[in-house]
C-alpha cells in the first residue's frame, strides 16, 4: 500500500512538470528557428502579413549587411512596389518565422492594439503615479526590463533599461552619442514584463489608471536617430519573458528607441 502510494504521487509529480514545461513552451520562441532565420545570404522560410493578407512560406534572404535583400512570390513584389523605397514601413515580431509588414509605425500599433500614452500627457501626471500603482507589491520595484545585445543570441556587450511604477518611458533619440556608444549595434533584445496578472492591481498612464495584466511593454526600434526611419516593434505581455535572438532586418541598424508602457485592447490615435 505505502508502495502504490508512492509510485502515486510520482505519477502526480510527473504530470505536474509535463504541464508546466508545456506552458513555458507555449510562451517561447523556437530556438533553432532563430538559429536559421538571418543568416547572412541565406534563404529563409516566414510566414508574413501584409495588407490583411498572410503569404505562406516566402522564402527571405538577408545582405552581409542585415538588410531584408530579397522575397519571394507575391509579396515580394509586393514589397519592391511599396515597401522598397517606403523609409517609414514598420514590422511587428510575432514571432521567429512570422512577421507582419506595415507602412506605417501607426498602423503597426493600431493593428496590434497598442495604446502608447503620448509623453506629453503621463510626464504631467508621473508623481502622481505612485498612488495607484504597484510599488507596494513585493518584488515588483522594477516591474519590466529590457536588454539590449550587440550580438545576436544575447552575446557580446549588453546595456539594461528598467520601467516602473514612476518610470513609465525610457529613450534614447541617439545611441550614438550616449554613453552607450551603441549605435548599430543591437541585434537581440529581451524583454520581460513583470507586472501582475491578477485583477484588481493598476498603473496609471496618463489620466487613468489600468489594470496590470492589460499592460504591455513594449520596444520600438528606430533605424535612424531621433526617433526616425523605419522600425521594429516587439511587445510582452504582463507576467511574461520573450526573447529575440535576432532582429529580422534591423540587425546591426538601430540608431535611436523607445521603451514603454501601453494600453492593449481598444486602439485610440494617441501616438
Amino acid at each position: 500500500m505505502v508502495f502504490i502510494t508512492k509510485m502515486y504521487k510520482v505519477l502526480i509529480l510527473l504530470v505536474s512538470c509535463i504541464f508546466v514545461f508545456g506552458a513555458c513552451e507555449s510562451n517561447s520562441i523556437d530556438e533553432d528557428a532563430y538559429e536559421a532565420s538571418y543568416e547572412p545570404n541565406t534563404e529563409s522560410s516566414y510566414t508574413i502579413t501584409y495588407g490583411g493578407t498572410t503569404y505562406e512560406n516566402v522564402k527571405v534572404v538577408f545582405d552581409e549587411h542585415g538588410n531584408f535583400a530579397s522575397f519571394s512570390g507575391s509579396f515580394g513584389e509586393i514589397y519592391n512596389s511599396r515597401l522598397a523605397s517606403n523609409s517609414s514601413f514598420s514590422v511587428y515580431v510575432n514571432s521567429a518565422r512570422e512577421l507582419s509588414f506595415y507602412d506605417n509605425l501607426d498602423e503597426n500599433l493600431k493593428d496590434n492594439e497598442l495604446t502608447v500614452i503620448p509623453s506629453s500627457l503621463y510626464h504631467q501626471t508621473r508623481v502622481s503615479t505612485r498612488s495607484s500603482s504597484v510599488n507596494n507589491i513585493p518584488g515588483y520595484n522594477y516591474n519590466s526590463v529590457l536588454e539590449l545585445y550587440d550580438d545576436r543570441n544575447f552575446k557580446d556587450r549588453h546595456y539594461s533599461f528598467s520601467l516602473n511604477d514612476s518610470i513609465i518611458e525610457v529613450e534614447n533619440s541617439d545611441l550614438k552619442k550616449s554613453p552607450y556608444k551603441f549605435n548599430d549595434k543591437c541585434s537581440s533584445l529581451r524583454i520581460a514584463n513583470n507586472l501582475p496578472t491578477k485583477e484588481g492591481y493598476f498603473l496609471k498612464l496618463g489620466a487613468y489608471s489600468y489594470e496590470t495584466k492589460d499592460i504591455v511593454a513594449v520596444f520600438i526600434g528606430f533605424d535612424d536617430k531621433n526617433f526616425s526611419d523605419r522600425t521594429i516593434v516587439c511587445s510582452t505581455g504582463a507576467g511574461t519573458l520573450k526573447e529575440y535572438r535576432s532582429l529580422p532586418g534591423f540587425n546591426d541598424k538601430l540608431s535611436s528607441f523607445k521603451f514603454l508602457y501601453a494600453q492593449k485592447g481598444q486602439y485610440t490615435d494617441h501616438f
